[in-house]
């Protein structure tokens, strides 16, 4: 899961903007691995990949999200691993006209020249921490948004906390609105929460995306839902 971020990037620095990995992974999963935990970190990371897609070989157990429907995630009463797995495919379809401005813009407006998934020194030339930060784990999405994930491995202990790098700024998190935004120096990193259920997607200040409620897709999908999210400072 983690090389995925990297290989992504990497594709994206190719001129294949659209790409994604087997989420959950093709092959059979290590015995000694909580497959659920890293099906359900899995989701959340590749549901912010340009192309995202649930995939395994013939020959592997099935890892799709119904699968996990009665499993649940210790400390999180009654919530399953199918839910954070669902609120993970559901974040996608928020940002859905997002994603296709910025592959559009790519596509079309630079003529195939350009990237979506990137480091953060793409973005953030001269900032040197910005080239010492995990790539796998601080990711820049297009030039307004930055997900941190957890994706180096945690041998099934619980994590609930990690440490991110945000470049001088202020940083909100669209999905969490009222949690109090990020304001760095460029100087720290900053400690956020990183348990199964957690991932950050942070907008950039001075920018603006378009983004729309996918849990009210299936009342009417011609007529989504949309709301501007924006910071300004």
């Amino acid at each position: 899961m983690q090389r995925s971020v990297t290989e992504v990037m990497m594709k994206n620095m190719f001129g294949i903007p659209f790409a994604g990995a087997n989420i959950c992974g093709y092959y059979e999963t290590d015995p000694n691995v909580n497959t659920a935990q890293l099906c359900a970190r899995w989701h959340q990371l590749g549901a912010l990949q340009p192309f995202s897609r649930q995939h395994t070989g013939c020959a592997s157990p099935r890892k799709d999200p119904g699968m996990f429907a009665n499993i649940m995630v210790p400390g999180l009463n009654g919530v399953s691993y199918t839910d954070i797995m669902r609120d993970a495919i559901l974040t996608k379809y928020s940002l859905q006209r997002y994603f296709y401005s910025e592959l559009f813009k790519i596509s079309v407006l630079n003529a195939g020249v350009g990237t979506i998934y990137k480091p953060l020194f793409f973005s953030f030339p001269n900032d040197q921490m910005a080239y010492t930060a995990n790539p796998s784990e601080n990711v820049m999405i297009g030039p307004s948004l930055k997900l941190s994930i957890k994706t180096t491995p945690v041998n099934n202990t619980v994590i609930d906390t990690n440490m991110y790098y945000f470049p001088k700024g202020s940083w909100c998190d669209i999905l969490h609105p009222m949690d109090v935004c990020v304001v760095s120096d460029g100087t720290n990193m900053q400690r956020l929460k990183a348990g199964v259920q957690d991932f950050q997607l942070h907008l950039k200040d001075g920018e603006i995306l378009v983004y729309q409620n996918a849990s009210e897709i299936a009342s009417n999908a011609t007529r989504f839902p949309k709301g501007l999210r924006s910071e300004y400072m």
